[in-house]
């Protein structure tokens, strides 16, 4: 298993360098690298925006208490950790929700306003596809750049449990939370709600890089320099797609290629 993760860690690099190849030939001959679609730069509403400013604050508040008060999940039990995940989920699916009313005014105006589109679902998920692969080797570089920083207790806390526990049931759960809920609710609050609103005051450059910046920081250190170039990314494609679900498509793949690294890796590694 070990020897397959390997090659499949080789395989999605390769393919990150194939991208980065046509990404680089595009800028020479002056070819966009992907074309805008939809408006990124409508209004939000100002209940959507409070929310999703109160929900960052709380999200960079937690982390910085959990990096002051760091308790290894490894000392939990297998019943609190299963816990955890479900009320994680839980608290994921309601934040959507909120989200998602707070967008529509409780329904007085249609989601496809912000990018939340159905009709070229193949372009997006395109799209979203090289958008995954295009960050691979920028954030394995960001990351072996902390390789120094990284030591168990400040993994992130997924990481920690399912190196704790492993079951069937923990493994479905991580995958709902960290391929699903997150990418859905994440790139609602960050990419469409905070920078649609920041890209009417602000240059597309600022807009990118305060909400890559956020983005980021409530992921805590290390893992935060290692996200940057990814949230760059998710950044630069929302600004030029207006597509939530090209961003979506790359965070989830992201995600994705973690969560089966960690699955495919031996026990306690």
């Amino acid at each position: 298993m070990d020897q397959l993760a390997s090659m499949f860690q080789v395989v999605i690099l390769l393919a990150s360098l194939a991208i980065w190849g046509m990404i680089l030939e595009r800028l020479t001959t002056g070819e966009p690298l992907v074309s805008r679609s939809v408006p990124a730069t409508r209004s939000r509403p100002w209940f959507a925006i409070l929310l999703t400013v109160t929900l960052i604050s709380i999200s960079c508040y937690s982390q910085y208490h959990q990096s002051r008060n760091a308790l290894p999940i490894r000392k939990f039990d297998a019943d609190k950790i299963l816990w955890f995940m479900a009320s994680q989920i839980g608290e994921q699916i309601l934040f959507l929700c909120l989200l998602l009313v707070s967008l529509t005014r409780l329904g007085e105006q249609r989601l496809t306003r912000f990018g939340i589109d159905g009709r070229r679902w193949m372009e997006e998920i395109e799209i979203g596809l090289f958008g995954c692969l295009a960050a691979m080797i920028p954030v394995v570089l960001a990351n072996f750049s902390m390789f120094e920083f990284r030591v168990e207790d400040n993994q992130h806390i997924f990481l920690q449990i399912f190196k704790s526990e492993r079951s069937i049931l923990l493994a479905g759960l991580l995958i709902i939370s960290a391929m699903i809920m997150a990418p859905l609710g994440e790139e609602l609050m960050y990419r469409v709600i905070l920078q649609g609103t920041l890209l009417r005051y602000f240059s597309p450059t600022a807009s990118i890089l305060i909400t890559a910046s956020l983005f980021s920081a409530v992921h805590g250190f290390p893992d935060a320099v290692g996200l940057f170039p990814l949230a760059l990314i998710l950044g630069f494609l929302y600004w030029r797609t207006g597509s939530y679900w090209a961003v979506v498509t790359t965070h989830a793949a992201f995600n994705g290629v973690t969560v089966l690294l960690t699955l495919m890796s031996p026990e306690g590694k």
